[in-house]
This record gives structure tokens, sequence and C-alpha cells, in this order.
């Protein structure tokens, strides 16, 4: 019965569970949206009351323990501290030997280079012995028939009737004439059996020809010993309109190693080395000259050619007022050699062209733009002497109006100094 009861009495509640379970939780969603604001501000009221309290006694907890805190770091960082201190001790001590060897060897090495960098400063600048005087725009010179000598060739080759001294013109045969007759004057003997060398050269599809003049001046005492100087004669030659007096390209070259010729001629520096003197022809078309010359030379194979030395356009210097040289890797012991070339005429030997022009003059491919490149191609030891182009380079104003005869003449005394030099080459 009671079983019986109990079901009934589930059965009702249910019932009215389901019946009223809408409406109950309706009225409580009423209840929660009606009440929420006031329960929250209230919420909101009981926080800030508390805030202060809650946060006093945050304090309070900080404050009472904030000794042990510190206490308890201040034992760990006294431990660790001693620990550390402990073994830097031990690494002190078992590396203090090493330690002072090596700060005994740097201060050693430091005392050595110290010592070093005086002894070159003393060199550079105040010469402990006898330090050759450094370059100069205000050069010297001390040949004094060679200023007059050099001026009156210039003007011959630049002349008119010279008419540009262009290869296989009128003009190149009154050139080979008047060097003839020059080297004649000078005392000059001929290589062969005539000063003038023909040579003919393809050029293009058709064969040409052109002439060498070439003179010796034989060693005092026989030797096999050769230097060799070359400078081309010929130039642009004339047009019509416009004739190309070559004046600088390479009438100066050629007046130069005249020089260098009659003052070898009259004071030979060296008994036992032979000197060659070759003005080239057709070097303009294609160094044909010069390519000849070589051929010859390698025909004579007891001939020991020590250095050809190259002159090419001297007489026009740039602001810099220097010469401009190429080939010294083939000297020994350049850097030596060149304060000794310096010392007398104080002229600027420079030996980086390449990185003082810019443009075209730049890219110029200096080893063959001239007659040292045959040498090279050869494997003769060869030295170029030259200026950088100008304005007047292949014009018709490079005239000797424009060239510094002067700074020839300290050229010309330059090279001779270094021919005059026993040891110059690995060959010498």
């Amino acid at each position: 019965m009671l079983t019986a009861h109990i079901r009934l009495i589930l059965a009702d509640v249910s019932l009215l569970l389901t019946a009223y379970s809408r409406p109950i939780l309706a009225s409580v969603s009423l209840l929660l949206t009606a009440y929420s604001r006031p329960i929250l501000a209230g919420v909101s009221r009981l926080l800030t009351a508390y805030s202060r309290l809650i946060l006093a006694s945050v304090s309070l907890l900080l404050t009472a323990y904030s000794r042990l805190i510190l206490a308890g770091v201040s034992r760990l960082l006294t431990t660790h501290i001693r620990s550390i201190l402990a073994g830097v001790s031990r690494l002190l001590t078992a590396y203090s030997r090493l330690i002072l060897a090596g700060v005994s060897r740097l201060l050693t090495a430091h005392i050595h280079l110290k010592g070093v960098g005086v002894s070159l400063l003393c060199g550079l600048l105040i010469g402990c012995s006898q330090t050759p005087r450094q370059c100069s725009s205000n050069i010297v010179t001390t040949w004094s028939s060679a200023y007059q000598s050099i001026n009156q060739d210039i003007t011959t080759l630049t002349a008119a009737e010279f008419q540009g001294r262009k290869t296989a013109t009128e003009g190149a045969r009154l050139t080979q004439d008047y060097l003839i007759k020059r080297f004649t004057a000078m005392g000059l003997q001929p290589w062969q059996s005539t000063f003038a060398v023909p040579f003919s050269y393809q050029h293009g599809f058709s064969t040409a020809s052109g002439v060498n003049i070439i003179a010796t001046i034989a060693a005092k005492n026989r030797s096999n010993r050769w230097r060799v100087i070359t400078a081309h004669y010929d130039h642009l030659g004339q047009t019509a309109s416009k004739m190309y007096p070559g004046a600088d390209d390479n009438a100066s070259g050629v007046a130069g190693m005249m020089a260098i010729a009659a003052q070898w001629q009259r004071h030979p520096p060296l008994d036992n080395v032979n000197l060659m003197i070759v003005a080239t022809d057709a070097e303009e078309p294609g160094l044909y000259g010069s390519y000849a010359l070589v051929a010859l030379l390698q025909q004579h194979s007891l001939m020991d050619i020590e250095l050809s030395i190259n002159l090419d356009m001297i007489g026009h210097p740039d602001r810099r007022r220097a010469i401009y040289m190429d080939g010294q890797k083939n000297i020994v012991d350049f850097a030596l050699i060149k304060p000794q070339l310096m010392q007398q005429t104080q002229l600027c030997i420079r030996t980086h062209r390449a990185s003082l022009l810019s443009g075209r003059m730049n890219r110029t491919d200096w080893l063959r733009a001239s007659d040292q490149y045959p040498f090279h191609k050869a494997g003769y030891a060869w030295v170029y002497f030259g200026v950088p182009p100008h304005a007047q380079y292949h014009t018709p104003d490079d005239t000797i109006s424009t060239l510094d005869i002067h700074f020839i003449v300290a050229v010309t005394e330059t090279v001779y100094k270094m021919l005059s030099i026993n040891t110059l080459t690995k060959a010498s």
C-alpha cells in the first residue's frame, strides 16, 4: 500500500513540475533580470569596501615575511659567491704561469714592434743615414747641353717638311736621313751594314714596309751584355688640310733617346755593357717596327738582352709633373732603386698609372700600347716611360709649344741613371 501511495505522489509531483516548469523558469528569469544590476552593484560595493582591507592584508604579509625572504636570498647568494670566488681562485692559481707567460710575450712583441716603428719613422722622416730626397714638381737637371739638343731635334722632326712622319712617305724618308746624320755625328756605329734596317709587314690585305734606324755603342770591354733603348719616330702624317706634327708622340721620345746616346758615348757608365739605340718605324699602325726588331734579336742567340727601355711621349706631363713607368716588376729591387733614380733630378716616378686616370685612359691597355709589348711577348725584360694621353694627343695641336723641354731633360737623366746600374735585372 505504501509503495502504491509513493508512486501516486511522485506521479503527481512530476505532473506539477511538467505543468509549472515553464512558469517557474520564466519567473526565475524575470527575477534575475530584474535584480542582476542590484546584485552586481552590491558585489562591486563589497569589493570596493574590502579592497583596501585585502591590500592592507597583503602588505602586512609581505612586510612580515620580507625579512625572511631577503635573508633566504642573501644566504643563497653568499653560498654561491663563495663557490664562484673559490672557482676563480683555483683557475687563476692553475693558469697563472700560462697567463704571465702570455702577457710577457705580448709585451715583448709590443716593445719590438715599437722599436721597429721608431726605426722606420726615423728612416722615413728624418733620414737616419743618407735618405734620398723626395720627388718634387721643382725638378733639377744637370745636363746643360741636353736642353738645346732636345729642343732642336723636336723642332726639326715636327717641321712642316717632315709631313707628320707617316710610315712609307716622303716625310718618313726625310726623318730617316736626319736620324742617320745625327747618329753619325755622335760617332755611333750601325748594328748591321747600315743604320737603316728595312722590314716588311702585313697590314690589312696588303704588304707594307718600314725602316728601323739602329745604332750601337760598343762596350769598352768585349761583352755579350746588351741594353736596348727604343723610341718610335713615325706619326700620323698629314691630310689635305691638316698636318699632325707629333711633338710629344713621339718626337719627344726620339730626342730624349738621342740625348741619352750622346751622354753614354761621352761618358760610358759601364765598361762591359753594349748599348743599342733604335728609332722604330710603323708603331702607329701596329708596333710593326718593334716586332721586326725583336725578330732580328732572336736570331742572335749570343746577345744577352738584359733590358729594353721604351720612350713614348715624355714631353707633356700632367699637373702632377710626374713621369709614369710600367714594367717595374722586371727590375731587381726596384723599391730600392727608385729613390736613387729620383735623388738627382727629384723627378717623380709613378708606377700606378691606371689608378690615377679615369674613363678611356683608365681602360687603356698600357702593356700593348707601345713598342715594349713585342719585347714582353718574346720574354725580354722591359721598362716603359711615358706620360698620360692629353688634349693634344693625336691632333694637329701636338706641337713643340705644348711641351716641357726641362721635363724631357729630367726624364732622359733618369733613364740614363737606370741604364747605368750594373745589376738591374735577373739577367744582369
